[in-house]
């Protein structure tokens, strides 16, 4: 797995409150949490925990710079996540000529990735449809879930919300929304 460990303490100190209960969770030595901290703190060039008596609390950067450790932790995952292969899918895509056009270099990039996922183009009366590509949400047709990949290009999935929970799902959404401008 990709990841900063670096960060993944920062994240579980800012979590618990604690340099000792941070070393319990990672299974690390509590000096080891201290010198990740402190690692961090000497690039960053800012402080970003106020140590108190058995606890700690994020300052006003260690704020800032949490938010900024959980996007790039997300971007880690998502990176895994592309490349980790999926089983064997058929995905049934419903898109006006204009949007397929606007999307499909994307999915055959993904494709290339991913021999193992086929995209169809189905009809607008086929009931098999395992997601479509709409514009801003006016009226969704019958589709389940919303997900707003790029500023007003949706995906909705249809029978029900259940695709939009697997790491396919996430990780063609996340593509995409890379991929289209």
């Amino acid at each position: 797995m990709l990841e900063d460990f670096r960060l993944k303490v920062f994240m579980t100190v800012a979590k618990e409150g604690s340099f000792t209960k941070a070393a319990a969770v990672l299974n690390i030595s509590q000096p080891a949490v201290s010198q990740h901290v402190s690692e961090l703190e000497r690039t960053t060039g800012v402080k970003l925990f106020d140590r108190l008596h058995g606890e700690v609390k994020l300052t006003e950067p260690g704020k800032a710079f949490q938010f900024r450790a959980k996007e790039i932790l997300n971007a880690y995952s998502t990176a895994a996540t592309l490349f980790s292969p999926f089983e064997a899918a058929v995905i049934r895509i419903k898109a006006s000529d204009e949007l397929y056009l606007y999307i499909y270099k994307a999915l055959e990039t993904f494709r290339n990735i991913h021999p193992e996922v086929q995209f169809v183009r189905s009809a607008d009366e086929d009931s098999e449809i395992t997601f479509a590509f709409m514009p801003a949400p006016k009226n969704m047709g019958g589709m389940n879930a919303t997900h707003n990949i790029i500023s007003n290009l949706y995906l909705a999935c249809q029978p029900s919300e259940v695709f939009s929970q697997t790491a396919l799902f996430k990780s063609l959404r996340s593509f995409l929304a890379d991929s289209i401008y």
